[in-house]
């Protein structure tokens, strides 16, 4: 099983929720009793309009043609991504595994097999907590990425990523490819090595994966073998010609061809 563990949808478009009253509209009715209720709860950034620029199920058909057997949706601070996903899944035929990247005070988390959305800004330790709590697994995300200005978007430094009780660490990324250091780290933690695209575009998706055993088939099977540590990762090696066409549709997706990218 080969599965793209890190994806973010058009639902990681922060500020598009509250200045949308129709999308508003259609997500209340769609998830009666989801997160669109609770309006401080809402992810929030008035300075970003877009981020991911793939709906859930251009994801689903991208993963399913490039083989993928399955995906985890991690928008920004929310589920839906995830949940409209998931109503897709079976026509696919690509396992979605519930997941979310939480904005911890100390940096992201990944949290996969949560049954609901874990809160952003607590700290590291209460994320981790609650998403035990939940039945899930709890991932650092890119470590090896470089300081972020917005805290909201950090990722957690080495010294205090080996004071948390994680259950996984990202070891590799299209641009970094596989990381030596964080393999290294990840084994003496005792934590599982994965991997996902971070694909904000559909170009990148597939691009770096992780893979389970070919019985892994269902989320339950998946969880725990990231909890068992029984994951190797792998990418794509051509990564130029990838970034082109990643460059190419961002941009697109951020100016011209904004009005078309259809949220639900």
């Amino acid at each position: 099983m080969i599965a793209d563990l890190q994806i973010h949808s058009v639902f990681s478009s922060y500020s598009l929720y509250l200045r949308n009253s129709e999308i508003m509209r259609k997500l209340r009715l769609k998830y009666k009793d989801s997160e669109f209720f609770d309006r401080k709860n809402l992810w929030w950034v008035e300075d970003v309009l877009i981020d991911g620029i793939s709906t859930p199920e251009q994801i689903l058909k991208t993963a399913k043609s490039k083989g993928l057997g399955a995906v985890a949706i991690t928008d920004h601070n929310t589920t839906i991504g995830n949940l409209e996903a998931q109503l897709l899944s079976k026509k696919y035929g690509v396992l979605v595994i519930p997941a979310m990247e939480v904005s911890t005070l100390d940096g992201e988390i990944l949290a996969y097999g949560i049954k609901n959305k874990i809160p952003f800004r607590l700290t590291a330790e209460e994320s981790i907590n609650e998403i035990h709590r939940q039945g899930g697994v709890a991932v650092a995300a890119h470590p090896f990425n470089p300081k972020h200005k917005n805290q909201d978007f950090a990722r957690i430094d080495e010294e205090k990523i080996m004071t948390l009780d994680l259950d996984g660490l990202e070891v590799a990324s299209p641009i970094f490819g596989i990381q030596d250091r964080w393999r290294v780290l990840a084994k003496k933690m005792g934590v599982a090595m994965t991997a996902g695209s971070d694909a904000h575009t559909p170009a990148l998706i597939g691009s770096v994966w992780t893979e389970f055993d070919n019985n892994c088939n269902t989320v339950e099977k998946i969880i725990n073998a990231i909890k068992n540590h029984q994951t190797e990762v792998g990418y794509n090696p051509k990564r130029f010609s990838l970034f082109v066409k990643t460059a190419t549709e961002y941009f697109w997706g951020n100016t011209l061809g904004r009005p078309f990218i259809k949220v639900i």
